[in-house]
């Protein structure tokens, strides 16, 4: 398929691992005007399961008239020759890659699983990790950069840490838009909405109403709708009221492990991700000083 002129466009890549805020960001970036995102929804995986499609494919999912476009997916996070593929593109590109301290991050994913898959309700933290390895290799944020090495060298990654963005969404956003060259910022009340935030609902049935008519609005183009529509304070409360947060405290989320021991496990390849890039990696995630902070939570609709 022959790629359309579009010179004039810049492509923006975001990639991190589940729970790691890459719902958040496509929220809150989709919601601007000079970004186009893709009618099919946030992930169009194309570098992860379309790359034989090719370019032409994937960039046919992006309106020519806008400056910026914007495509997110946690799966190009485990894709070992991302590089390589980028490199193909016919366009100017950029990535984003979303960093969350990883023993954080897999509790997280764990909390996620008690609500999105009822086999593991009764499963402890231990024992699920047993059974799902990606709890530990959705952290490795130093073999994901030992790929990405081309694109440090090309000043073309830029690395955002997760816990940046929930306490201060708009100074990450504004630095974004900036480097982007956006004039335009999200509303703050977008930017106060937390997205994929993990919880039990009260009613499944409205919860699967919001999602479906949120994916069907996507896929029909209208992510700005959706964002304008989820930033309405009567929405808001509806939702808040259905929303029914698991509690952080020691066995509420069946987390049977202790944090040092967890934390143990990512050690060796935070000093990779550290050498890799000269970014403190190991300061901020060895445990003495990290703030436990839940996703930034509910779901746009």
């Amino acid at each position: 398929m022959p790629v359309k002129a579009h010179s004039d466009s810049e492509l923006l890549i975001c990639i991190g691992a589940q729970k790691a805020g890459t719902t958040s960001l496509h929220a809150w970036l989709g919601s601007l005007p000079e970004v186009s995102t893709s009618s099919s929804g946030k992930e169009i995986d194309y570098f992860s399961r379309y790359f034989d499609f090719g370019a032409g494919w994937y960039l046919d999912h992006f309106s020519p008239a806008k400056p910026v476009w914007l495509d997110v997916s946690p799966n190009y996070f485990i894709v070992p020759d991302l590089a390589e593929r980028l490199a193909t593109l016919p366009i100017p590109y950029r990535v984003v890659l979303l960093v969350r301290d990883p023993a954080e991050r897999a509790r997280s994913q764990h909390r996620h699983s008690l609500v999105t898959r009822p086999d593991t309700t009764a499963l402890s933290f231990t024992t699920e990790l047993e059974r799902n390895l990606t709890y530990l290799t959705n952290g490795f944020y130093g073999r994901v950069l030992a790929g990405l090495e081309p694109l440090l060298a090309k000043d073309r990654l830029r690395i955002v840490w997760f816990e940046d963005l929930a306490a201060d969404p708009a100074s990450v956003v504004d630095s974004i838009c900036a480097e982007l060259g956006i004039g335009s910022r999200p509303s703050e009340a977008l930017l106060g909405r937390r997205s994929n935030a993990s919880g039990h609902v009260r009613s499944s049935m409205l919860q699967t109403v919001v999602h479906t008519s949120g994916t069907v609005l996507r896929r029909a183009g209208g992510e700005r709708a959706v964002s304008h529509f989820r930033a309405s304070r009567t929405v808001d409360r509806v939702l808040s009221a259905n929303r029914r947060e698991i509690g952080g405290a020691a066995g509420d989320d069946g987390f049977d492990m202790e944090m040092h021991t967890l934390r143990a496990m990512f050690r060796d390849d935070l000093r990779l991700a550290e050498d890799r890039t000269g970014l403190p990696f190991l300061e901020r995630y060895s445990g003495e000083c990290v703030p436990s902070i839940e996703d930034p939570g509910s779901e746009p609709a």
